[in-house]
C-alpha cells in the first residue's frame, strides 16, 4: 500500500473545543460508548531476541507488576459475550511474562476511569449502587491484559456510592472480538494481510527501505524482520531505548507509522474490507447509543481502534497508545438527537459523515447501515 491511499483515509480533524462546549451546554448527555486500548505491557518476543530481548526480560521483572492487583477492581464477575453464561476466569491465566499488562498500565487506566467519573457525574449520580449493571456495561476481549485494564478503568470510574457494587463484564475470544473481526478469517482478506506485511509491499511505503537498512547497520537486525514484531518490541513497556545499542528514540515513531500504513493495506485494499472487519461492532454501537446502558465500556486492542478509525476516517496516521480510547457520546436537544465522536476525550469532526462534530443521530445511523450494514 503506497503513503498515498493512506492518506485517503486519515482525515482527523479536531473540533474547536470552545464552540462544542457551548453547543452541549444547550443538550443533555444521554448515553456514551468508549472502547479503549489496554494499559501498557510487556512485549512478546519473537523474533526480537535480537533486539537484545533477554535484557529487556531482566529489566521488566519485579518492579513492573508490583502493587498491580490491589489497582483491579475486585467485585467483577464474568459472562460469555455470546451465550452470557456465567464462566470462572480464575485458572484460565498463568503467570507469564509476555503480554502482561503492568503497573504502569493499570495506572493509564485508573486515570481514564476518573476522567469519565468527571464526565458522566451526574449520570452516575443517579444509578443506585444495586443497578450499577443497568446503568455500566462492561465487555472485554478474551486477553488477560483486556480484562484487568476493564477492570482497572472501573477501580478510577466508581467512587462512593457506588464503590464496591458488583459489575459483570461480558468477555468474548480475541480472534472473534466484538470490535474487529479477526481480517484473517474472512474470505478474500488473508491475501491481502499477506501483501500489507510482504517486504516487496512494504517497500513501496516512502522512506521505509531507508530507515530499515540503517536500522539494520546500527542493529544488525535482518531488514525483513517482522515489523510488528519490531514495533511491538520498541513500544512495549516504555524502554530506555537509548540504553540499547544501535536505537534511537525516532524508530519507535518509525515503526509505529510504517506498521499505520501496513495496518491498513491489511482491510482497505479490498473494495469490501472495512465494512467487514468493522461492521458487527458498527452495528452493535448504534444498539448500543440508543438502547444500551448509560455507559457502555469496551476494553480491546490497537488493531481494533485503527480499523474503527480507518473507517470512520478519523485515523491520525498515529498508532494508538495504550489507554487510548474511541468515544461515541449522545445528546439530546428537546427531540433532537446528536452523536459526538471523541478521539482520547477530544471532540473531532467526522467528515466522512457530517460537516459538524454533533452529527444528528438519524444521520449517523444510515451512515452506518449504509456503509456497515
Amino acid at each position: 500500500m503506497d503513503s498515498a491511499l493512506f492518506k485517503e483515509y486519515t482525515h482527523m480533524h479536531y473540533a474547536d473545543e470552545d464552540a462544542v462546549a457551548n453547543e452541549l451546554g444547550q443538550m443533555t448527555l444521554s448515553r456514551g460508548l468508549f472502547l479503549f486500548r489496554h494499559g501498557e505491557r510487556t512485549p512478546f518476543g519473537g523474533r526480537c531476541e535480537l533486539l537484545h530481548w533477554e535484557n529487556m526480560i531482566e529489566s521488566i521483572t519485579d518492579s513492573h507488576f508490583e502493587d498491580k492487583q490491589s489497582k483491579l477492581y475486585p467485585n467483577v464477575s464474568f459472562r460469555d459475550m455470546t451465550t452470557m453464561e456465567p464462566i470462572d476466569l480464575s485458572n484460565k491465566f498463568q503467570p507469564r511474562l509476555n503480554g502482561q499488562l503492568t503497573t504502569r498500565g493499570a495506572d493509564q487506566l485508573i486515570s481514564l476511569g476518573k476522567v469519565l467519573a468527571g464526565r458522566y457525574e451526574k449520570l452516575l449520580r443517579d444509578c443506585s449502587k444495586d443497578d450499577v449493571d443497568k446503568c455500566i456495561k462492561v465487555t472485554s476481549t478474551g486477553s488477560e491484559r483486556t480484562i484487568e485494564s476493564a477492570k482497572a478503568l472501573l477501580s478510577g470510574l466508581l467512587s462512593p456510592p457506588l464503590a464496591g457494587a458488583e459489575v459483570s463484564m461480558r468477555v468474548g475470544s480475541v480472534r472473534e472480538s466484538f470490535s474487529a473481526k479477526d481480517i484473517r478469517s474472512i474470505p478474500g482478506l488473508q491475501q491481502a494481510f499477506d501483501d500489507a506485511h510482504d517486504m516487496t509491499h512494504k517497500k513501496k511505503m516512502v522512506g521505509f527501505s531507508d530507515w530499515i537498512r540503517d536500522f539494520h547497520s546500527r542493529t544488525g537486525v535482518p531488514q525483513d524482520i517482522d515489523l510488528m514484531e519490531l514495533r511491538d518490541y520498541l513500544t512495549s513497556a516504555q524502554m530506555p531505548l537509548a540504553s540499547l545499542q544501535g536505537i534511537h528514540e525516532t524508530d519507535r515513531y518509525a515503526s509505529e507509522k510504517f506498521c499505520c500504513i501496513a495496518t491498513a493495506a491489511e482491510v482497505v485494499t479490498e473494495e469490501t474490507g472495512l465494512s467487514r472487519v468493522c461492521g458487527p461492532f458498527m452495528q452493535q454501537l448504534v444498539r448500543d447509543l440508543q438502547t444500551g446502558g448509560q455507559l457502555n465500556l469496551y476494553s480491546g486492542h490497537d488493531l481494533n481502534l485503527n480499523c474503527l478509525r480507518l473507517a470512520l476516517r478519523i485515523h491520525d496516521g498515529l498508532w494508538p497508545q495504550f489507554a487510548s480510547c474511541l468515544g461515541f457520546e449522545l445528546y439530546r436537544r428537546n427531540d433532537e438527537k446528536y452523536v459526538l465522536v471523541l478521539w482520547n476525550m477530544r471532540p473531532v469532526v467526522a467528515s466522512g459523515i457530517h460537516h459538524s462534530p454533533l452529527i444528528p443521530l438519524d444521520v449517523f445511523v444510515n451512515h452506518i447501515n449504509e456503509y456497515f450494514g
